[in-house]
């Protein structure tokens, strides 16, 4: 009698569970491994942020600006936000749990970021007069980059909470030692 598997078409995919032969269904799930490389190349653009922003920083200290405060901030919220970032998004592209917890405080540097945006971007507005159209479109600008940058973050946080389902679906395997 011949085996069941030979008078199947080879060219279809085999029926039944797909993970049971290990295909798609047993891996990451395509939205959060996409949102993890986009934000893995945000993070590293945002390290060499903080590289110039200290740059930055040190040519605004010699001129004794009230930014410096800000910048220091800013410096601040950017290394934890690639320091943490960097790491999380590969131990998820890795399947970790490690990175989701890591994730969440590369999560919260970027919140202070944009805080951090919003306080820089007070102090700079008192260069443009009152009612002229440069400091409409410095506000209008404000706002398109703030929504922007949260928009951007509301889909990483939907692609941590597919993550955190997708790993509460796992069986749990015995640790290799």
């Amino acid at each position: 009698m011949a085996s069941p598997f030979e008078s199947q078409n080879p060219y279809l995919a085999p029926r039944g569970s797909q993970a049971q032969y290990g295909g798609a269904a047993a891996g990451l799930p395509g939205y959060t491994k996409t949102m993890a490389i986009i934000d893995l190349v945000f993070c590293c653009l945002r390290a060499i942020m903080v590289i110039l922003s200290i740059a930055g920083y040190f040519m605004l200290a010699r001129e004794q600006s009230p930014l410096i405060g800000s910048v220091v901030a800013e410096i601040a919220a950017g290394l934890l936000t690639a320091l943490f970032g960097i790491p999380a998004n590969v131990l998820i592209l890795l399947r970790k749990p490690a990175g989701l917890w890591i994730a969440m405080v590369a999560v919260a540097g970027t919140i202070a970021a944009m805080g951090v945006a919003v306080w820089q971007t007070s102090l700079q507005a008192d260069q443009f007069a009152p009612g002229t159209p440069q400091r409409v479109g410095f506000f209008i600008g404000l706002g398109l980059v703030s929504l922007i940058r949260l928009g951007l973050l509301g889909l990483y946080i939907g692609a941590l909470v597919q993550f955190a389902n997708w790993l509460r679906r796992q069986k749990p395997r015995p640790a290799a030692f």
